[in-house]
């Protein structure tokens, strides 16, 4: 039975969509609860009917199951960890989700709400953490013997999380609202774009920034009808920009560029053991085995065990033994899975953001700003996966997944009132 938008569980989707962002990195193991009654929700009442799935729909399907049916297939054969291939198969929520979702038709306006929620709650709790924590608060996340989480060792804000997904959902956020600026009342708008922005600086989190920034380029070359004029006001924009961070002090203490250089010049002394530094000598150590077995890597999982034995070898200097992962996913992807493995990541994600920006081409309206979101948040993620893997951390590959859903159904829905840039 097609359920009807009116019916009492779309407005409790609805509800869980809205909740979902708000709470996101601010109520320990909140996604996980949502992404997991959203799924309940859409098996007791969805239905599901493969026959009536466009191409496109298959297609993105299989694209986003290919590096986790990957993963499987090492773990199998090539007696990988489970650990490996665990945060991948959270794929699975978007392939449920947009099974059983066909019928249905939702309204983005509740998410972006949620988003802006949530925006303005990190900001108040990333400015508490700024202002009460002190750095040598240790965390443990749900743990009920601890309030707030106080950011990592040197007290850089984090939300009920990392304060790298932390900063990587903030980045999410501004974009998304950014694209759908007439989603909203444009107070609500404005609020959350500021909030989400304002979070994601404080952060301190230098790869969600580049990767909001090289989004934020680029987007526009596929949603923007160019013209002279709006290059050069751009290019202008652009330039100032650069010419602010570079000549303000203030500005490159809180973004991290001091410390960057300073790590560089450590590091080009012999002293590897600075933030910078150790995901150089990370990144290192993942290459060396990945020369080792190019093809397949070691293992799904198998890289931390290898560091910690290049550790115990002393061919790896000790305070590298405290990571589990190589602070890069491509990196990490070649060192446990090899080349085949690289491929099909490259092939799941590129795949996906392609037929995202196909679809902001052909379509319009709501479809159009959904597809440029599921896109922007694709590209922004092949961006932190450069200092960050996207499957180090539970709430990323969630938050990842779930999104992926909601962005593709929208869409490809057809029959919306909600207005939109």
């Amino acid at each position: 039975m097609q359920i009807k938008p009116s019916s009492w569980n779309i407005g409790l989707i609805h509800c869980l969509m809205f909740l979902f962002p708000a709470v996101l990195v601010t109520v320990p193991k909140s996604y996980g609860v949502i992404a997991a009654s959203l799924i309940l929700l859409a098996l007791i009442k969805g239905r599901c009917r493969l026959s009536g799935l466009s191409k496109q729909d298959i297609l993105f399907i299989a694209l986003i199951l290919i590096y986790p049916a990957y993963l499987l297939l090492d773990l199998l054969f090539h007696r990988g960890e489970w650990g490996g291939v665990d945060y991948a198969l959270r794929a699975l929520i978007c392939v449920i989700l947009l099974l059983f979702w066909r019928e249905q038709t939702i309204k983005p306006r509740y998410m972006m709400a949620g988003m802006v929620v949530g925006a303005v709650w990190g900001l108040g709790l990333a400015l508490y953490q700024l202002q009460y924590c002190v750095s040598d608060v240790l965390f443990l996340a749900g743990q009920a013997n601890q309030a707030f989480y106080c950011g990592d060792d040197q007290g850089r804000p984090g939300g009920m999380t990392n304060p790298i997904p932390f900063a990587q959902i903030m980045a999410v956020y501004a974009m998304v609202l950014l694209i759908w600026r007439n989603q909203l009342p444009r107070f609500c708008w404005v609020l959350g774009v500021v909030c989400a922005g304002l979070t994601l600086f404080l952060s301190g989190t230098r790869g969600a920034m580049l990767g909001f920034m090289v989004v934020a380029f680029a987007l526009p070359l596929f949603m923007v009808r160019w013209n002279v004029k709006k290059l050069i006001a751009a290019l202008a924009f652009l330039l100032l920009g650069m010419f602010g961070v570079a000549s303000s002090g203030w500005m490159q203490q809180t973004i991290r560029i001091t410390e960057f250089k300073a790590d560089m010049s450590r590091y080009e002394q012999g002293d590897a053991n600075t933030s910078s530094g150790i995901r150089l000598m990370l990144w290192q150590q993942a290459w060396q085995a990945f020369q080792e077995k190019p093809l397949l890597g070691l293992g799904s999982g198998r890289f931390s065990a290898y560091l910690a034995e290049r550790v115990e070898q002393k061919q790896a200097p000790a305070y590298l033994a405290q990571f589990g992962h190589a602070h890069n996913q491509y990196l990490e992807t070649l060192a446990n899975n090899g080349a085949l493995g690289l491929a099909a990541l490259l092939l799941s994600m590129l795949g996906s953001a392609y037929l995202f920006m196909r679809r902001a081409i052909e379509r319009q309206g709501a479809a159009r700003a959904a597809a440029c979101s599921g896109g922007a948040m694709v590209g922004m993620m092949l961006v932190f996966n450069l200092t960050q893997p996207m499957y180090a951390h539970h709430i990323t590959a969630v938050f990842y997944f779930l999104m992926l859903a909601v962005f593709w159904h929208l869409s490809g829905q057809q029959d919306t009132s909600d207005s939109v840039a």
